[in-house]
């Protein structure tokens, strides 16, 4: 049992960065949940960029990242060779949907062209949605995750 929360321990170490946000995480989320109006959104890609620097090996390359037709909230450059980590591929997108409802099936839609977008090293985005999403594995937005799943054409995490 020491053995393995030794190897937790170091490896945690090696993911944890030496980067201090200006304010906490915890107070940085509490602030996008309470945000209104223009900057509900803003605060959320805030925060989704402080949480994501404190992670060792990965880095933003961009915030509001412009493409032809579309923005990236946040484009992450994956540079861990570990854990799940690994599988997630580099670059890595982010889209923060800090809605005053769920995220439905439509904007899973967006979200995949623009892994697509990206190009074919692109494997994973996140949506960061303090509500969720629409629907259940057989309607909606969950329906829409899984058939992207089960096609093998995208990673997407729901935060």
């Amino acid at each position: 049992m020491e053995q393995i929360k030794e190897k937790i321990t170091e490896r945690d170490r090696r993911l944890t960065s030496t980067y201090t946000p200006k304010r906490s995480i915890k107070e940085m989320l509490e602030v996008a949940l309470k945000a209104t109006g223009s900057d509900k959104g803003k605060s959320l890609e805030e925060f989704a960029e402080e949480l994501f620097r404190t992670v060792k090996g990965l880095h933003i390359i961009s915030r509001n990242q412009r493409l032809l037709a579309e923005e990236l909230d946040l484009y992450l450059q994956n540079n861990i060779n570990e854990g799940f980590w690994r599988l997630l591929g580099s670059p890595i997108i982010v889209e923060c949907k800090n809605w005053s409802n769920k995220v439905g099936a439509r904007e899973i839609s967006v979200l995949y062209d623009k892994l697509f977008s990206v190009g074919p090293d692109a494997k994973t985005s996140i949506l960061m949605a303090p509500l969720g999403i629409t629907g259940d594995q057989y309607s909606d937005a969950v329906l829409k995750i899984r058939e992207k799943r089960q096609a093998g054409q995208a990673s997407n995490k729901e935060l």
